[in-house]
């Protein structure tokens, strides 16, 4: 009879399986040859994130460039100088990589690449950290470097008026000996007309005529200087310039000026190193910076415009006019030249000279004027430069000659417009006047012009007139062969 115990009741659908860790009673349990357990299992294929390959590969491009730039820079003497904005790179990779890290973790499984974009974001954390630590340094380094490098040689110059020492420092080293002998060289070799010539003039004469220039010449020693700020470093032209913006004042007048100082580095044998110099045609007066002190004002406003306008009828009757003559007179003294206008009146030379016989004043006044035909006015002559010793006398004879009516020309004076150069002794005041003198076809020279008055007119409202001026010499500043209308600029000391 069967156990009913171990057999469900008809239409049961009630079933109790044997424990799995038991035995049936009587068999033994069957065992899988194989078992397979998750540890043995083989790995499920994940592709790699796009997103990861595109980030990793942007850090590597990144550490490349720098790496290669590096060694570039190192090997040409360049500095390595990148600008702020370029800091946008290795941002835009770290978001990709922290985006495509992002897109792994939260893919459940179905995406690798997270290595990738670990070792991407390390890489451009390195060499980031690394270039702008670099940077970092050489930007404080250059600042420190400018500044002492204008302050201990630029600056002492102006304030000095030493133009030529101050002139030598917009070239590169190996610069110039210091010495008596320097304003020759300059001349001879970096002032030829044709050299960076805007009408005609050379480069040393552009500077010379800089209006912070001239202010500094008025005042040497009364000079002060401020710094006022340090802008940041900038490649340009692979010099890196460091804009500093200094206030200037003098007795007469104060303003803002900026100097660029250019660093160049080189690895080359005779000059190695970083080495500093000026930006000549960037440094300068800041447009509407200057106040005037009272006497500044004065001279500005009220002397200098009447001085000016004495000066300039006196070129026109050397150019426009072709009066010699007349500007003869015009030198002489204001009472002076009031008694002599009443002595002429409308009589001519020829009776003039015969009256001479008798009259002292008259006889004086035809001793001045042959003399000034001669060209006595023109002053300077053994001290001014030249370009060729053996051209100083036929220089000299070129620029007399043409005192005389009969070798006057409309064209052979023309005034630079620069500023004129001030002076106050107490007894005179003088302003000093640039002017360029075409002795075409064979010479180009530069003359200045020195007009005084007597001190009293900054007194005496009343007295600043024309009258009061008269033209007290000419002198010689250089001279140079003219350019040859083909001839091309011929370059100086490199910059």
């Amino acid at each position: 009879m069967a156990d009913t115990a171990d057999t469900p009741p008809a239409g049961s659908s009630e079933f109790t399986p044997a424990p799995s860790s038991g035995t049936v009673k009587g068999l033994e349990p069957v065992r899988s040859p194989i078992s397979l357990t998750p540890a043995d299992a083989a790995p499920a294929y994940r592709p790699l994130s796009m997103l990861a390959i595109v980030g990793f590969g942007l850090a590597i491009l990144y550490s490349f460039y720098l790496s290669s730039m590096t060694v570039f820079t190192y090997f040409s003497g360049d500095a390595l100088f990148l600008p702020l904005w370029t800091l946008m790179f290795p941002v835009a990779i770290l978001l990709v990589c922290w985006f495509a890290r992002w897109s792994v973790l939260n893919s459940e499984g179905t995406l690798g690449g997270e290595r990738l974009t670990n070792w991407g974001m390390g890489l451009t954390v390195v060499f980031c950290l690394a270039y702008w630590s670099y940077h970092a340094a050489t930007f404080i380094a250059l600042r420190q470097q400018a500044v002492s490098f204008v302050n201990a040689q630029f600056i002492p110059a102006l304030s000095k008026g030493k133009v030529e020492e101050a002139f030598i420092l917009t070239y590169q080293e190996p610069r110039p000996a210091v010495n008596e002998g320097l304003r020759k060289y300059i001349e001879a070799n970096l002032n030829a007309p044709g050299s960076q010539k805007v009408n005609g003039a050379g480069r040393f004469t552009q500077f010379s005529e800089s209006p912070y220039i001239r202010w500094c010449q008025m005042s040497p020693g009364k000079v002060q200087t401020t710094l006022k700020s340090i802008g940041s470093p900038v490649l340009d032209k692979r010099a890196l310039q460091v804009p500093l913006l200094y206030r200037v004042e003098t007795p007469l007048i104060a303003f803002d000026l900026q100097v660029i100082a250019l660093a160049n580095d080189t690895r080359s044998k005779d000059s190695p190193g970083r080495h500093w110099q000026i930006e000549m045609d960037r440094t300068g007066m800041v447009k509407q910076s200057e106040t005037y002190t009272d006497e500044g004002a004065l001279v500005v406003d009220k002397v200098e415009p009447i001085a000016k306008q004495f000066f300039s009828i006196w070129v026109m009757k050397l150019t426009a006019i072709v009066d010699p003559d007349g500007a003869y007179r015009v030198t002489l003294p204001a009472e002076e030249y009031q008694k002599l206008m009443q002595m002429i009146g409308g009589k001519s030379e020829t009776d003039l000279r015969k009256e001479a016989e008798t009259n002292p004043d008259l006889r004086a006044y035809f001793q001045g004027l042959d003399n000034f035909r001669n060209g006595s006015i023109v002053r300077n002559e053994d001290k001014f430069t030249i370009g060729n010793e053996s051209m100083r006398g036929e220089v000299i004879a070129e620029v007399k000659k043409r005192f005389q009516p009969a070798f006057a020309t409309s064209t052979w004076i023309t005034p630079t417009g620069s500023v004129p150069l001030y002076e106050n002794d107490g007894k005179k005041i003088r302003f000093t006047y640039e002017l360029l003198l075409q002795l075409l076809p064979k010479y180009i020279a530069s003359a200045s012009v020195v007009v005084e008055a007597d001190a009293n007119i900054l007194k005496e409202p009343g007295a600043m007139n024309a009258k009061a001026w008269h033209v007290a010499a000419m002198k010689l500043v250089r001279a140079n062969a003219a350019p040859k209308a083909d001839s091309k600029a011929k370059g100086g000391m490199g910059m």
